[in-house]
């Protein structure tokens, strides 16, 4: 059984509980590469839901320590995160600038049922950008440096603020503990990267669309789950084209997390903001994986079988893989994800545009 197979069979078992033993036992059944298979778990960022799936029926797994490693270290982290996280919510507010989370542990806890049962690397804050600025001072009394690749391309200089890399994708921030990265908090004026020509600004949402929710005994500021489901859309999809097992989960995960009601508002706004091919083409590929289906009268999986199944082959072949920024292929699905030829249009013009200037 590949590597890629038996993911599949993982995330039906970790979907379908009632399921889990049976799926297991087709696993057990077949000769596995068990190094190779969990590699390709780190990969696509699923070692947590193998663990939880082997530490309910089968701990002799043979790759069930280095599960088990994982997941206490991922305890560890996310209860580091969530300190940082604290720390720097009040050191904004303070100075009367609102920043949520979204992404990572708010969407754990959304729909996880838990901020340290899904696991995750940057911490994502929401920001005004005409708060941009602010943000370079706060940030480094919190003792966090600017990450960027790009050399003199420091938005510490505010001649460079809107013309440089980081104002089209996002404003990365790290803090070391001696060469070790111990913590990284992206500050973003947009859930898709303004490069992208997504229509979607956090300063332009209506008051509604924000709340706060318990982590741990800690208020965070955050979203409500409609705009949790979008901006993960616009992510997983629009972002990384679906490109990585785990969007598919976490896509599965959204469907199972919202009421009828919440499920209504986030077609409305799939609408509103153009989003609707890049959503049901991730409800194709769900389906064809986990067997895994949503009552919707607006879907049809013949208009997003062409798409589909492409995206399909390339996620078993993990051709799609790392950012959109160095593989032209996932620049191509991502214009063939786009719900009008216009936007088509508008941002491949603008992503030439970035190329040639970064």
């Amino acid at each position: 059984m590949s590597s890629y197979r038996a993911i599949e069979m993982i995330i039906k078992a970790f979907l379908f509980p009632k399921l889990e033993e049976n799926y297991l036992k087709e696993v057990q059944r077949n000769t596995i590469d068990w190094q190779a298979l969990l590699g390709t778990l780190s990969k696509h960022k699923l070692l947590l839901p193998a663990f939880q799936v082997a530490n309910a029926h089968d701990k002799k797994l043979p790759i069930f320590p280095a599960l088990h490693r994982y997941q206490r270290q991922q305890v560890r982290y996310s209860l580091f995160k969530l300190k940082e996280l604290k720390r720097t919510i009040s050191a904004f507010d303070a100075k009367g600038i609102l920043i949520s989370t979204y992404k990572g542990l708010a969407f754990a806890q959304a729909f996880y049922h838990g901020f340290s049962n899904r696991a995750s690397v940057d911490v994502d804050m929401a920001i005004a950008e005409a708060d941009i600025p602010a943000s370079i001072t706060l940030m480094q009394e919190l003792g966090y440096q600017e990450y960027t690749k790009a050399k003199n391309q420091k938005t510490t200089d505010p001649n460079m603020l809107s013309r440089s890399r980081a104002h089209q994708i996002d404003y990365s921030w790290v803090l070391y503990q001696g060469e070790q990265i111990m913590c990284n908090i992206e500050l973003h004026w947009q859930p898709a990267h303004p490069v992208l020509k997504v229509p979607l600004r956090f300063d332009q949402l209506p008051t509604n669309a924000y709340t706060s929710i318990s982590v741990s005994g800690v208020s965070i500021a955050t979203f409500t789950k409609p705009y949790l489901a979008i901006f993960t859309i616009i992510h997983h999809g629009l972002i990384d084209t679906w490109g990585q097992y785990r969007h598919l989960l976490d896509l599965a995960m959204i469907l199972r997390g919202l009421s009828p009601k919440e499920y209504k508002e986030v077609q409305s706004l799939l609408q509103q903001y153009k989003l609707t091919q890049t959503f049901y083409v991730g409800l194709f590929l769900l389906d064809q994986i986990v067997d895994f289906s949503v009552a919707d009268e607006n879907y049809q999986a013949s208009k997003h079988q062409q798409v589909g199944q492409r995206l399909l082959k390339e996620l078993r072949n993990n051709t799609l893989a790392g950012k959109w920024s160095d593989n032209p292929k996932k620049l191509l699905y991502h214009l063939q994800l786009r719900d009008t030829w216009r936007e088509q249009l508008v941002t491949g013009g603008n992503l030439i545009w970035f190329k040639m200037r970064f």
